[in-house]
């Protein structure tokens, strides 16, 4: 049994290998090698969005690839590249995080970032600059033996938001978090803005906390 599975995923990198050097070039150390293995739920996945892998652009080690077909589990937090085998069969890598620079999926930008705070990760860029937005996206896994379906259930995507100020990370749960970040003098006046577009910062989507910050810019600057 070892010995048949070590010669299978032997052959499975370097028909991967080939693939990959035929279509990008000679960059096959930007993948670690690993084979990727899903634990198998009938009812739920560990992906942020889907388990369909679209084609995205990729940036790794300073290179942009275009059109490449990958997913993001967050459950283990891995990058997954899809490749179809000789024979036909879609198979997946695990790509090499260290080489990762960031992904798009869904329309979304996302950033391999080291904070003090957080260590190093997978966020959401909201907004950049000296003042950013991030979400980082996780799920858990549970297992259920006496499920009729599977044993194996994930749960639903869950976010922690993050602001980016001053060279420093703040963790994000509420107004009065945010609001915090920010010196005396303009609390009451972000007060009065996130009121206004009744902005809840569990649930705020990204086009409401891009307004934010773009008003906390612009009173910050034009402030005296």
């Amino acid at each position: 049994m070892f010995g048949q599975e070590g010669t299978n995923s032997e052959k499975d990198i370097l028909e991967v290998k080939s693939h990959f050097n035929r279509l990008y070039g000679s960059d096959f150390n930007l993948l670690n090698g690993r084979q990727y293995y899903l634990l198998y739920s009938s009812i739920s996945h560990p992906f942020l969005y889907s388990d369909q892998y679209n084609s995205e652009n990729l940036w790794l080690d300073g290179v942009q690839y275009d059109a490449i077909p990958i997913n993001y589990d967050i459950y283990k937090q891995q990058l997954i590249l899809q490749y179809r085998s000789y024979s036909g069969e879609p198979k997946q890598l695990i790509l090499n995080e260290e080489f990762i620079d960031g992904f798009t999926l869904n329309n979304k930008e996302f950033r391999r970032l080291s904070f003090h705070e957080t260590g190093s990760g997978f966020f959401q860029v909201v907004t950049s600059g000296e003042l950013a937005y991030y979400f980082a996206w996780e799920k858990t896994m549970f297992y259920s033996p006496t499920s009729n379906s599977t044993p194996y259930n994930y749960t639903q995507a869950s976010r922690k938001a993050y602001l980016f100020k001053s060279g420093q990370l703040y963790p994000i749960k509420s107004t009065s978090s945010f609001i915090k970040v920010f010196e005396k003098r303009y609390r009451k006046d972000i007060g009065r803005f996130i009121r206004k577009e009744k902005i809840n910062f569990r649930s705020s989507t990204a086009e409401s906390i891009n307004r934010l910050i773009a008003y906390c810019k612009e009173l910050t600057e034009t402030s005296w």
